[in-house]
């Protein structure tokens, strides 16, 4: 028998080439005894004739099917093209029939057919058994999940309360005194829709030379960055947008970080993180805490009244607030004009990864190193926000974070927010109401929305109106009156977050009458950061 494809003459009944293993078909006759006419094979792809036995088109290179005949199922063959890809050696070939049991013209012999119906009977019983063994023996063992495959997911952002902000697109401009560290914060465009607050301080000075912040170890207290009290192991400096230094006293490692963010009342690069890390050096555990005193500047107005969220009114003179008391953010405007309120200072003071402080103290300012505590020299509840002996208007407002224990290498995070703000009525041009509250919050918090009603009358009321997913907590009810009197007032909601809410609109109005003022706010769920 020749092979098909190095032409080698094999004996008669050969299945496979002696020389390279080609498979043989044994011819089978036709009844007539006259050997059919074999089909000139074509590649599968490209249709080029190929020769007898070819596993590749020359023409194009694919791979070819292995033909299967019906008198043997051929075993597979390693592809003959480089590289080749290896493959399990095929099984050698059973001994072939001796020449006298080679089929005849009209069919197999039946010693032939008995033979290969008894290997196809053991095939079969020894698949059964293998496949009932592999069956019970599974059922002993615990299921096992398969591994789901790799996919590769894109980068998420590293979680942080507000959105890595490009510092170059920052509307507000920080300022720093390189000798002490201290800092301050001056508008560049603020508020599109506001050009007065274009160019406006935010701090009495730029370089924040009459303001503080002190450290609390065990007791004392000193300003970050007097070179009497400790020393700067990194001097003020930017780095990558940043603003750090490095300050350390007996022991405790004080790092100031400031950068740019996006502002969660205005969605614009308009607000400065203010970030402390405080780590204890030393080998005894330390009573630390932290006190941030800032002398506010809005615009040309230094002493203008703080919208409080959760106050029934205006707050015009020293406030003093504790804990739970402490709303999300404090806001002021320069001016009681609700279309033109020119530059609006935000503090941010609650959520995502702003640090809650134990205290806010809103109250006149008299010395740029005022003592830890120095509420009470200052007049105290419901002094003037006026310059001690001067009379002049003058306002700061100061940020507690409680002494806490510091084990020896144990470091505090303190974070809160400073920048521009932003109301509806400055887009919206309605002169009469206005809303502010954070844009953005996550799901299971609580948060403040207050309106803003310009010349108050007596009898009016505020009526509320939150879109599904947002909750009144009880006892804010959605219809609230307004204190007459003054320029304007204010009118507060708590609300719950309850589930996620995509541009949800929040509405209020007016009543008597039918002014309206809305503002979007968007719910991220639980796990997703701004």
């Amino acid at each position: 028998m020749e092979c098909p494809k190095c032409h080698h003459q094999n004996r008669p009944g050969a299945k496979f080439c002696q020389v390279c293993g080609q498979v043989l078909t044994v011819q089978v006759p036709t009844p007539a005894s006259t050997p059919a006419p074999a089909a000139q094979p074509r590649c599968v792809k490209c249709g080029q004739p190929l020769r007898p036995g070819a596993r590749f088109c020359a023409a194009c290179g694919v791979q070819q099917p292995v033909p299967v005949h019906s008198s043997v199922a051929p075993p597979f063959a390693a592809p003959a093209a480089p590289p080749p890809i290896p493959q399990p050696a095929p099984a050698p070939p059973a001994a072939g029939p001796p020449p006298s049991r080679v089929p005849r013209a009209g069919g197999r012999s039946i010693p032939y057919a008995l033979r290969h119906g008894l290997i196809i009977g053991v095939l079969t019983v020894g698949l059964l058994a293998l496949l009932t063994g592999a069956f019970f023996a599974d059922r002993g063992r615990p299921a096992v999940t398969p591994t789901p495959p790799i996919v590769t997911a894109p980068l998420a952002p590293i979680p942080t309360s507000a959105p890595t902000a490009d510092y170059r697109l920052a509307v507000v401009e920080i300022g720093y005194d390189p000798s002490s560290g201290r800092f301050g914060l001056r508008s560049k465009t603020g508020d599109p829709d506001t050009p007065a607050d274009d160019q406006k301080l935010l701090t009495f000075s730029l370089q924040g030379k009459t303001h503080n912040t002190r450290i609390w170890i065990d007791g004392d207290t000193p300003i970050y960055g007097a070179s009497t009290a400790g020393r700067f192991t990194e001097s003020p400096h930017w780095d990558n947008g940043h603003l750090r230094s490095v300050w350390t006293a007996k022991d405790i490692e004080a790092m100031q970080d400031l950068s740019y963010v996006y502002g969660s009342n205005t969605g614009r690069v308009d607000t400065v993180q203010i970030k402390y890390v405080l780590t204890n050096k030393g080998s005894s555990t330390r009573e630390i805490g932290l006190r941030i005193m800032l002398d506010t500047l809005i615009g040309s107005n230094d002493g203008v009244p703080f919208v409080v969220p959760g106050r029934s009114d205006i707050t015009g003179n020293g406030l003093d607030l504790r804990e739970a008391d402490v709303p999300d953010f404090i806001q002021a405007l320069e001016q009681p004009n609700l279309t033109a309120p020119g530059v609006i200072v935000h503090f941010t003071l609650r959520g995502a990864d702003a640090t809650l402080p134990d205290r806010l103290v809103i109250s006149a300012w008299c010395n740029s190193d005022e003592k830890w505590d120095y509420y009470a020299t200052l007049g105290g509840a419901g002094h003037p926000l006026r310059r001690c002996g001067r009379g002049v208007p003058d306002s700061a407002v100061g940020l507690y974070f409680n002494p806490q224990p510091l084990s020896p290498g144990q470091a505090r995070t303190i974070i809160t927010y400073y920048g521009l703000g932003g109301i509806s009525s400055t887009e919206s041009k309605n002169p009469t109401l206005s809303l502010t509250f954070s844009r953005t919050v996550r799901q299971g918090e609580t948060f403040w929305i207050t309106a803003l009603v310009n010349n108050p009358q007596p009898g009016q009321t505020v009526r509320l109106t939150l879109p599904l997913g947002l909750t009144l907590v009880a006892g804010s009810p959605a219809e609230q009156s307004v204190v007459a009197g003054g320029d304007y007032t204010q009118v507060s909601w708590r609300v719950l977050a309850e589930s996620p809410v995509n541009n949800g609109v929040v509405q209020a109005m007016l009543l008597p009458g039918d002014a309206r003022e809305s503002r979007s706010v968007t719910v991220l769920a639980k796990g997703i950061v701004r």
